[in-house]
């Protein structure tokens, strides 16, 4: 006996998909969306379809320079969250349906828009807290551009997990989500930077006092790191070895230590990627260099 189910779920024989109507590029958003989860921070009003829809209606126009009140930067709050909230209603839907009907794959397309739009709006509205908090910083040595990088990342998640419910500005809870983003920062510097030096420069530390009782130390974790380069005990990639070498001017692959974005320019990668490459180099380098100093 065929079953009901199962003729709902596939299209009839012949049939031509709804979502074969869709241009290549809704294809791959809509591709995009399905892929991953949707998170939103939910919040009693979402239950109440009425007034949500009239707050969906209202827009936030802000000067440029000019900064949020409490009231606007909650309702873009809501706006992007509840954006999130039927997006995750109709994704869950079609996937357990399986039935891509064309309206439902709009819908997911202009819920998605609009709850990326809201998210920009709200990130471009506080890029001066991402500058005010890294010209605070004082970690010697650490690149200001790497501390923007950082910082801007770290608004962005901010902006997924803040809840506008709770009695607190969103630029103080940026703030420190921001601070502690830098200062994890500049302790992944410092270590790397004491484990991979080539020559001392007391501005890259906090204490400009030089640390003659680890200087040995120091000089041994060197020698083992050079050891296991030479041979490449690490089994870093041709990429991976390159950063490496100029971002800690090893092997005289460059006179000084490089920035990620210098190193970007000339191995054709952007900042980001050549980070990422050089935290799993690194990575790989402190396990090789644990296994052959015992």
């Amino acid at each position: 006996m065929p079953s009901t189910l199962a003729t709902a779920k596939q299209p009839q024989r012949g049939a031509k998909p709804q979502h074969a109507s869709l241009s290549a590029a809704q294809r791959r958003a809509l591709r995009r969306v399905l892929a991953r989860p949707v998170r939103y921070v939910p919040n009693a009003l979402f239950r109440r379809p009425g007034q949500m829809a009239g707050l969906m209606d209202e827009s936030v126009d802000l000067p440029a320079g000019a900064t949020l009140s409490k009231q606007q930067e909650r309702l873009l709050f809501l706006q992007m969250n509840y954006a999130r909230y039927r997006l995750c209603l109709l994704r869950k839907r079609l996937l357990r349906r399986q039935e891509f009907r064309r309206s439902a794959l709009l819908a997911v397309l202009a819920w998605d828009g609009r709850q990326a739009v809201l998210r920009n709006q709200l990130a471009t509205a506080n890029l001066g807290l991402i500058v005010s908090v890294a010209r605070r910083s004082r970690y010697s040595g650490v690149d200001f551009a790497d501390l923007i990088s950082e910082g801007s990342m770290a608004l962005l998640r901010a902006i997924d997990a803040f809840d506008c419910s709770r009695d607190i500005r969103f630029s103080t809870y940026a703030y420190r989500a921001i601070s502690w983003t830098h200062m994890r920062l500049a302790k992944r510097y410092y270590r790397e930077h004491r484990l991979f030096r080539c020559g001392y420069d007391s501005e890259w530390h906090l204490d400009s006092q030089p640390e003659i009782a680890h200087q040995d130390r120091d000089d041994e974790w060197l020698e083992a790191v050079r050891a296991v380069m030479a041979v490449n005990e690490a089994d870093l990639t041709a990429v991976e070895l390159d950063i490496v070498q100029r971002r800690f001017a090893l092997n005289g692959a460059a006179h000084h230590p490089m920035t990620l974005q210098d190193i970007g320019r000339q191995v054709g990668l952007s900042k980001e990627r050549v980070r990422q490459l050089q935290n799993r180099a690194l990575g790989k380098l402190r396990r090789a260099v644990e296994q052959h100093t015992g």
